[in-house]
């Protein structure tokens, strides 16, 4: 289940991520949902101001740094990863 929590601390974080607006460069396309219980898979992500309810920290940084780069889509069909044997896995 996909309930992330932005850490400003990289040292706080799961992983590194960037966000992409170009949707050919992005590792994972991510589809954010309205509500936790809508939350699953790697794909369809509620982003939660608490910390105690998330099951990833994420720490947003540069594409150089990042371990996978993410495009928010806006349509829930297309969420998904462009490459799963690579990345599969990374989010627990």
């Amino acid at each position: 289940m996909a309930i992330i929590f932005q850490t400003l601390s990289i040292g706080d974080a799961h992983i590194r991520l960037a966000v992409v607006t170009d949707p050919f460069q992005a590792d994972l396309w991510v589809y954010r949902v309205s509500s936790i219980k809508t939350a699953h898979g790697e794909c369809y992500w509620f982003i939660t101001p608490d910390k105690q309810d998330a099951t990833l920290l994420v720490y947003f940084t540069s594409a150089d740094s990042a371990q996978v780069k993410v495009y928010f889509t806006s349509n829930y069909e297309d969420a998904g990863w462009q490459n799963e044997s690579l990345f599969r896995g990374k989010f627990g």
